[in-house]
C-alpha cells in the first residue's frame, strides 16, 4: 500500500475545499482539526492557529486527522514522536473536541506501538559517573564474587557430612537446578514471535503480545493452542 499517495490525496482534497473553522455550536457547521502537513519532528513549521494562511497547516475532519497520523506512523515507523502522536490520537479525549473513535484494528496496533515506546524508554539508559562511583563505594570491603579455596570447601563438606545435612543440601541443589531449568525454558518460550490471526499483526514475542492485549503470557500460550495466535 502506498501510504504517501493516500496521505497526499487526503491533504490535497482538504486544501481544495477551502475549509473554514466556525464557532462551535453553530447550526450546520462542521468540526475540523488543524494538522501539520509536514510534522514538526520532521522539520515542519507553523502553528495550529495559523490555519488561514500557513501552507503547512490544513483543516481535516476528525476521521481524516486520525488516518493521517496513522499513515505518518506507517511511513516513518522508527520515529518515536510520530508513534506517540498516533497513540495519542487513539486515547486523547477533550470535551471541546469531537475525537474520532478508531476501529479496533487500529487501536490494537496503537497499543503495540505504546508497548514498544515504553520498552525503549525503560531500556538503554546510561548510568551516570556519579552513580557508578556511589555503587563502587558501597561495594568496597565486600567479598563479591570471591571464590572459596579448596581447603575451606573441604572443611565445610566434612562438617556437613558429620551433621548429616550434606545429602539434604545436595537434593535441594538438584531441585533448584530443575526449577532454574524450567524458568529458563518458560522465558525462552515467551521470546517466541507470534502472529495474531484475526488482525494479521506480528508481535516480536509472546510477552509483547501479552502487553498489547493486557493479559498474562500464559493466556497468549493458551490462545496459541486455540488457533487465535500462531507461532512464527
Amino acid at each position: 500500500m502506498n501510504y504517501e499517495r493516500i496521505y497526499s490525496q487526503i491533504v490535497t482534497r482538504a486544501k481544495k475545499e477551502h475549509r473554514e473553522k466556525v464557532i462551535p455550536g453553530t447550526p450546520g457547521s462542521r468540526y475540523y482539526e488543524a494538522h501539520h502537513i509536514l510534522p514538526k519532528c520532521l522539520g515542519g513549521e507553523g502553528k495550529a492557529s495559523q490555519w488561514r494562511w500557513h501552507s503547512n497547516i490544513v483543516l481535516l475532519t476528525a476521521r481524516e486527522h486520525f488516518i493521517c497520523h496513522w499513515l505518518l506512523y506507517r511511513m516513518y515507523p522508527k520515529d518515536r514522536k510520530l508513534a506517540s502522536a498516533f497513540w495519542g490520537m487513539c486515547v486523547c479525549k477533550n470535551k471541546n473536541q469531537k475525537r474520532y473513535i478508531p476501529p479496533s484494528r487500529a487501536y490494537e496496533e496503537a497499543k503495540q506501538v505504546k508497548a514498544v515506546i515504553e520498552r525503549q524508554q525503560n531500556t538503554g539508559k546510561e548510568i551516570s559517573e556519579e552513580t557508578r562511583l556511589k555503587i563502587a563505594a558501597s561495594m568496597k570491603g565486600k567479598n563479591v564474587g570471591k571464590e572459596k579455596s579448596k581447603e575451606v570447601e573441604s572443611r565445610r563438606r566434612k562438617t556437613c557430612e558429620e551433621k548429616g545435612v550434606w545429602k539434604a543440601n545436595a537434593q535441594r541443589m538438584r531441585g533448584s537446578t530443575r526449577l532454574r531449568s524450567s524458568v529458563e525454558k518458560a522465558a525462552a518460550t515467551q521470546r517466541q514471535a507470534v502472529l495474531h490471526v484475526a488482525t494479521n499483526i506480528k508481535y516480536p514475542s509472546i510477552k509483547d503480545a501479552a502487553i498489547a492485549f493486557s493479559v498474562a503470557p500464559s493466556t497468549i500460550c493458551a490462545r496459541i493452542g486455540k488457533g487465535i495466535f500462531q507461532k512464527l
